[in-house]
């Protein structure tokens, strides 16, 4: 595990430090056919919610933050469940979570084409049924646990090999009504901006 941690975060650390800006986005929902982003709240019950990057050609590493909002009164962080062999971090935290989701040494990526999510894993959350109505849950840029002040995805291409791109971020709502459905949230520009200006738009 140290040497797959080390392979994660050299390849962070030494790729060029401008961030090509690329299509596509990481999203969350309530299940992982993609079918909704709207959460439930039920009392004494768990939920999974669950991580994608969407829309992003030749994906290597991605770095996301999803802490659980204040408006989800009485919930509480189980633990993240990702499915891939190099992660550094967890979804809590304001460094976030880093997540190899290529293929270490094979060059093999998990999105050949943009048309392929990549499923980043799963955040267990324990739930009391208290949470406030329209409670918008975010994806945030993680503002990376490698020092570099932008979001970071890394995708294969590009001079070096290996290249960061900043992409959109969706978020999910919990107790939805037609007054603040999911599906209207719109993907968030990162290039220019911080994570407590976009955590600001969900409180």
């Amino acid at each position: 595990m140290k040497r797959s941690t080390a392979i994660l975060a050299l390849v962070l650390a030494t790729m060029p430090g401008a961030a090509r800006a690329a299509e596509g986005h990481c999203a969350l929902y309530a299940d992982e056919e993609r079918s909704s982003c709207a959460l439930e709240d039920p009392i004494s019950s768990l939920v999974k919610v669950h991580m994608f990057a969407e829309g992003i050609a030749k994906l290597v590493v991605v770095e996301v933050a999803a802490p659980i909002p204040d408006c989800w009164k009485g919930a509480t962080w189980i633990g993240d469940v990702i499915p891939h062999e190099i992660v550094i971090g967890d979804t809590q935290q304001k460094g976030g979570v880093a997540v190899f989701v290529g293929t270490p040494g094979t060059g093999i990526c998990e999105t050949a084409v943009a048309s392929d999510p990549a499923y980043i894993g799963s955040i267990s959350i324990a739930t009391q049924g208290f949470a406030e109505a329209c409670c918008k849950y975010p994806i945030l840029p993680s503002g990376s646990s490698f020092g570099d002040p932008d979001p970071v995805a890394a995708v294969f291409g590009g001079p070096y090999g290996v290249e960061k791109v900043t992409v959109g971020w969706r978020g999910a709502v919990i107790n939805a009504d037609r007054s603040c459905p999911c599906a209207a949230l719109q993907a968030l520009a990162v290039e220019e901006t911080s994570w407590g200006r976009i955590k600001a738009l969900y409180e």
